[in-house]
Parts: structure tokens; C-alpha cells; sequence
């Protein structure tokens, strides 16, 4: 009941605590710490879902930047197995 309650509205208001603690027959601090817990994992989990977003966009800007990096070194190897003779004493 706890967490159909949390689902439809993650604010605790006082006579909404005190009419879920009637009905559970729990004392209201209890109920007010179950919401308080409910709404910390919630945000653990948000982060979490972030922090995986993120991890992914690093990922895989890294590996377009080894990319980068790559092709950057292969095209001197060519400019500079290309270049005239002349140029490379100067």
C-alpha cells in the first residue's frame, strides 16, 4: 500500500501521512521514514541511470577519439612518405 501511495504522489503531506498510518496501523514516523527511504533509493537509482547514460556517451566519444588519433598519424606516415626529397631537407 506503501508503494502504490509512493507511485501516485512521492509527497508526503500530513494528513496523507496521517490517513496511510491509520490504515496500515503503523506509527506516523514510521510511514514518514519508509517515504523519506523510498525516495533516497530513487534517487540512488536516478543517478545510477545517469551515471550509465554518461559511462556510454564517454565510451564512446573515447573510442571516435582513438579514431581520430588513428587516422591522424596514418595520414602523416603518408604526407610524409610522399613528400619530394628536397622538402624534407628544408
Amino acid at each position: 500500500m506503501l508503494e502504490k501511495s509512493f507511485e501516485e504522489e512521492n509527497k508526503l503531506e500530513p494528513e496523507r501521512k496521517t490517513e496511510l498510518a491509520k490504515m496500515l496501523g503503523l506509527p506516523q514516523r514510521q510511514v514518514a521514514v519508509w517515504f523519506q527511504n523510498r525516495k533516497a533509493r530513487c534517487k540512488i537509482m536516478k543517478i545510477e541511470r545517469d551515471y550509465d547514460v554518461l559511462k556510454a556517451c564517454y565510451d564512446s566519444l573515447l573510442a571516435k577519439h582513438e579514431s581520430v588519433i588513428s587516422e591522424n598519424e596514418k595520414l602523416k606516415s603518408k604526407v610524409i612518405a610522399n613528400a619530394p626529397l628536397s622538402m624534407a631537407f628544408h
